[in-house]
């Protein structure tokens, strides 16, 4: 009994500890969360951080973060919480951001949502561009500009043959920031190779540069033949060196005619090579040549072509020095001269350059040489001269004959005298009188005379002038504006004077640029006077030179690019018809065969 008594007490006391406790259930208070960061209707980009703050009563196991009601699978377990949201991976445009919090218990609660709007358009790498495109030893240098962007990548060159570049490969990629240049091998250089830099970062955002083609290999900067020179015997072409690195080869090419077919006389294939000489022409042809240069590639290009300015045109019948050559209607008159060396000649030929013919005419009454003729009103004047006695000048009869002949009738007048005897002077008209200057009494390097005395056809009369500075023989003179300029010859050699008719006053000029000459020739053209041939005083055996040098009156300079007369002589004659200069006879040494040559210089050839 005792013992049912303790157990029944022992009951009532745990019935009665059981009932004054609290009773427990299970949890279902859900967790509190607030975005703190970023504000609602902000803009981001790129990664944004997200943060908020959470409590519960139990503890919060982690929050997660929504967006437009998906969850995003970014969750944070450690306060501070925050979650980096990746927008770059979204659409740019407007998203609810939600943040749910979860207990321990899983109870969750979402926060109030705020309002992001994605734009990611100033996230993009900053644009490269190709800056060259370089073609040498058969490849293609790409280069581009660095990227400055802090996040960036790599760099894709993509290429194409299409200038669109809708079907491209990438030829190169590269996560170096400072590999900047790509030489490509593969390519055309004759087709057009297209470009494109690609410029990724870091978050996969890529930028491509503009489309920059390749140039197609040049054709090869053309050559020109500079200069066309030829002698009795040989004729040497020169041309432009080419300035290309990928030189291959010259032609040169031959035509008689500017025209006509080319035909391909040598090819070089050493740069240096800018001249060739050939011994077998005909001189009486035009001669054009041209230089085809070629590449590496095979492409060609032809420069411009020349040929000499000079052209031998028909012998005059009758070889001869110290004649003087004048023009009537388009045709040259040779009149006089000496040949054997000091024999005078009545001869008359006429040369028409128009038919490439000569003609013979009634000699002239007088036979002489170191004359003068001159024209006013279609009659040709044949003034002074001599005849030598024998081969040294120390015997020379000179003469004021003047003849007067008529072109019309081929008819020889006598007319009044000069006053002084002279031969080897020179003459010419000015406002239809004809104004001698200079020469000799006895031969062409003796006793030299400062005479000038000036015809007037109309009446048949001679005036005295004043005299020059310096007395002149086997000199020669040409006028341009009214005025008369003196060159060379024995009492000057390079010395140059002007005359002027209107004040009856000299004025000394700049001498001749080479060399002294003398028995020398000149002729006006377009305002400047061409001084031709001649020798050079003390050189043995007098040796006639090329040399021409022309001479502008209006700047008193000369200009000496004019290519050499193909034969050297003194004492030939030149006229201008047509704008050409014939240049007639001579003697190449002394007591040599004097010449029947007549050369043609065509100043538009040059």
């Amino acid at each position: 009994m005792y013992r049912i008594s303790i157990i029944m007490v022992s009951l009532f006391l745990s019935v009665i500890f059981m009932t004054c406790e609290e009773p427990t259930g299970p949890d279902t208070t859900p967790p509190t969360v607030t975005i703190t960061n970023p504000q609602s209707g902000s803009t981001v980009s790129e990664i944004v951080t997200i943060t908020c703050v959470s409590f519960d009563n139990k503890g919060v196991e982690k929050v997660e973060l929504w967006v437009d009601g998906v969850t995003t699978g970014l969750v944070d377990d450690t306060e501070p919480y925050s979650v980096d949201w990746n927008t770059t991976t979204y659409e740019d445009r407007s998203y609810t951001i939600t943040v749910r919090s979860y207990d321990v218990n899983d109870n969750k609660s979402d926060s109030e949502p705020i309002t992001l709007t994605v734009d990611n358009s100033g996230s993009y790498p900053q644009l490269i561009n190709i800056i060259s495109i370089v073609f040498g030893n058969g490849n293609l240098n790409v280069t581009w500009n660095q990227s400055t962007d802090g996040d960036f990548s790599s760099y894709d060159l993509e290429k194409s043959d299409q200038s669109t570049m809708s079907d491209y490969n990438v030829v190169y990629s590269t996560e170096n920031v400072k590999d900047t240049t790509y030489v490509d091998s593969d390519v055309d250089p004759l087709s057009y190779q297209y470009y494109r830099i690609t410029v990724i970062d870091t978050f996969g955002y890529e930028t491509k540069g503009q489309i920059v083609s390749s140039s197609l290999d040049p054709v090869p900067t053309s050559v020109n033949v500079t200069s066309v020179n030829y002698t009795l015997d040989e004729m040497t072409i020169t041309w432009e060196e080419s300035k290309d690195g990928d030189f291959e080869s010259y032609k040169l090419l031959y035509s008689e005619t500017e025209s006509g077919d080319k035909d391909t006389i040598i090819t070089y294939t050493d740069k240096s090579d800018i001249s060739h000489t050939i011994t077998e022409f005909d001189p009486t042809k035009e001669n054009w040549f041209w230089v085809l240069v070629t590449d590496t590639l095979d492409q060609s290009s032809l420069g411009n072509g020349m040929t000499s300015p000079w052209t031998k045109k028909a012998d005059m019948p009758t070889g001869r020095w110290e004649l003087s050559t004048c023009v009537v209607d388009g045709k040259i008159y040779a009149i006089g001269g000496a040949w054997p060396f000091y024999q005078a000649l009545r001869t008359v030929e006429v040369y028409n350059p128009a038919t490439d013919t000569w003609t013979t005419k009634s000699e002239m009454p007088t036979a002489r040489q170191g004359l003068s003729t001159s024209v006013v009103n279609g009659k040709i004047y044949a003034i002074g001269g001599g005849e030598l006695a024998s081969v040294s000048f120390t015997s020379v009869e000179t003469f004021s004959t003047v003849e007067e002949y008529d072109p019309a009738t081929d008819t020889w007048t006598t007319k009044s005298p000069m006053p002084t005897s002279r031969g080897f002077h020179s003459a010419n008209v000015v406002d239809g009188r004809i104004y001698v200057i200079g020469g000799s009494p006895r031969g062409p390097d003796q006793s030299l005379v400062r005479t000038v005395e000036v015809y007037d056809p109309t009446t048949d009369t001679w005036t005295t002038k004043g005299d020059m500075p310096r007395g002149i023989g086997a000199g020669f003179s040409s006028e341009v504006d009214g005025k008369i300029y003196v060159f060379g010859g024995y009492g000057g050699a390079r010395r140059v004077d002007e005359y002027d008719p209107a004040t009856d006053t000299w004025t000394r000029k700049s001498d001749m640029p080479t060399s002294s000459r003398i028995a020398l020739s000149t002729s006006a053209l377009d305002g400047k006077i061409y001084a031709i041939g001649g020798y050079v005083p003390g050189v043995s055996g007098y040796p006639g030179v090329t040399t021409v040098e022309v001479y502008n009156p209006a700047t008193d300079n000369w200009w000496t690019e004019v290519p050499d007369m193909p034969t050297g002589r003194f004492g030939p004659r030149s006229s201008v018809v047509d704008g050409k200069i014939y240049v007639i006879g001579g003697m190449a040494y002394w007591i040599k065969a004097a010449y029947g040559i007549v050369e043609e210089y065509d100043p538009e050839k040059q």
